[in-house]
């Protein structure tokens, strides 16, 4: 495993703690009657409030120079993703917010097709405008529910896992990896438990936004018990988010 994390598999062999990430919420298309696992810090009307609200008008595709902000997570899912031949892949993105990124990795890298599944309605909302055009489905449901017999050469999220804990997060990294075809790789960027994140997580809060932080070796146990190989390990932005890549066997 590739990794600029100081703390990654050596480390990971000792234990991990459980953080958290976004929750989904409105159940559409194949919904389990499962019930959900406590954990999830966030409701799908918590997130449409805050769309609604216009605290997250950073990124609303409004102008070229906001949707071109959004690209610096094109750029990190690249670097993550080095190495491999990304043409004509199919991904899914989940807790996809506005679709920007999935837009991006679409035009940028010719991916054959796309995914994208929210469960705030306001985000559905802009996700659908971004993928006009486009081979890319949008899917109106909650994360953890939510069931369907596609599966995808990469599935990723950008800012959705750190609003879980406990059993909800162990959940939804579980989804990613059953949504892979065999040898489909899971790539998962969220904050990183650094120097910075008790001012970041206080900023977020006065917002709305409940979410916890992770280090290294939280992702790369997650992966893990969720039956991943990691290959990359990754900080980005002084060390202020973290990424990985890991692939199914």
């Amino acid at each position: 495993m590739n990794t600029e994390d100081s703390g990654s598999l050596s480390l990971v062999r000792r234990g991990a703690k459980r953080g958290g990430a976004v929750a989904l919420s409105t159940s559409e298309p194949r919904s389990s009657s499962t019930s959900i696992p406590s954990g999830a810090l966030m409701t799908a009307a918590d997130w449409d409030r805050l769309w609604k609200r216009d605290l997250l008008a950073w990124v609303k595709p409004r102008s070229r120079e906001e949707l071109q902000n959004r690209q610096h997570y094109v750029e990190w899912v690249t670097q993550l993703m080095a190495g491999i031949n990304l043409r004509g892949l199919s991904s899914a993105e989940l807790g996809c917010g506005t679709g920007l990124v999935s837009r991006g990795l679409y035009d940028r890298h010719g991916f054959s097709s796309g995914l994208l599944v929210d469960f705030s309605a306001e985000a559905i909302k802009l996700a659908t405008h971004n993928a006009r055009d486009r081979n890319i489905r949008v899917v109106h449901a909650d994360l953890l529910t939510w069931e369907t017999e596609q599966r995808f050469d990469l599935v990723f999220s950008i800012g959705l896992i750190e609003h879980f804990l406990g059993d909800a997060l162990e959940a939804v990294v579980r989804k990613h990896a059953s949504l892979l075809n065999p040898g489909g790789h899971v790539l998962v960027i969220v904050p990183r438990r650094s120097f910075f994140w008790p001012l970041l997580k206080l900023f977020n809060a006065a917002q709305g936004i409940r979410e916890e932080a992770l280090r290294g070796r939280n992702l790369v146990a997650l992966c893990e018990r969720a039956g991943l190989k990691v290959i990359r390990l990754q900080r980005f932005l002084l060390g202020i988010s973290i990424g990985i890549l890991a692939q199914r066997p």
